[in-house]
């Protein structure tokens, strides 16, 4: 109940009939979903739920799948350089109608890019070639990079793996070493090329600059 006093005079006024309940206020939670990602994927986010609840969010760098519930899907947009910002902010109203407090989750939004330099562009059959490669994303445990040799005209329409590596991680710029062969098989020619794939998330990286030339080196006796 309310009454309201004065202080000059000193009046203590009537208490109002009138019962009322005081109810808490949502607490801000913890979101559930990826803080780093790549632009142009979707990724589900969520938070505790309470039925009787509407949730309002607010997301920066993306777009909502329209929901007012705890569970939401954002599809988030590619950054216009190597990684961007991005935000989701979920403001839950209860069935009393109190707005509770922001539950707020920052996001690093990446733009998937492989890119590799070759260590030689002029070969024999069966020598060791390394695949040196820039990665800008977010890329998944269980990840396999794969390099991959073209034909000698430089077409990958039946690409040969030549080399391997196991990599995870998110950033910009993360950089390694593939260690690859050039088949003893391959056909003699000047116009390979080489280029690296990621698997997760499945992704085609840039062709390496130049162009190798594979040659059938006889050993000097």
């Amino acid at each position: 109940q309310v009454r309201v006093v004065t202080s000059h005079p000193g009046v203590i006024g009537a208490t109002c009939d009138t019962l009322f309940t005081i109810h808490d206020r949502p607490y801000s939670q913890t979101i559930t979903g990826r803080s780093q990602v790549n632009g142009t994927y979707s990724w589900p986010y969520s938070i505790p739920n309470t039925a009787t609840s509407v949730f309002n969010w607010i997301v920066t760098g993306g777009t909502l799948s329209p929901t007012t519930t705890n569970t939401g899907t954002i599809s988030w947009t590619q950054p216009a350089g190597q990684s961007a910002p991005g935000n989701i902010r979920i403001v839950e109203t209860n069935q009393y109608g109190c707005i509770g407090d922001t539950s707020n989750l920052n996001v690093s939004v990446y733009k998937l890019r492989i890119a590799d330099t070759l260590s030689d562009l002029s070969l024999c059959r069966g020598e060791a070639l390394f695949v040196n490669y820039n990665a800008d994303g977010a890329f998944d445990a269980g990840d396999i990079l794969t390099a991959e040799l073209s034909n000698s005209a430089g077409s990958f329409a039946t690409p040969i793996t030549i080399g391997t590596k196991a990599f995870s991680g998110s950033g910009i710029n993360q950089t390694g070493t593939i260690n690859t062969n050039i088949p003893p098989t391959t056909i003699l020619g000047s116009g390979y090329k080489v280029r690296v794939l990621s698997s997760i998330p499945a992704f085609t990286g840039l062709v390496a600059p130049g162009s190798i030339t594979v040659n059938d080196c006889i050993a000097s006796l």
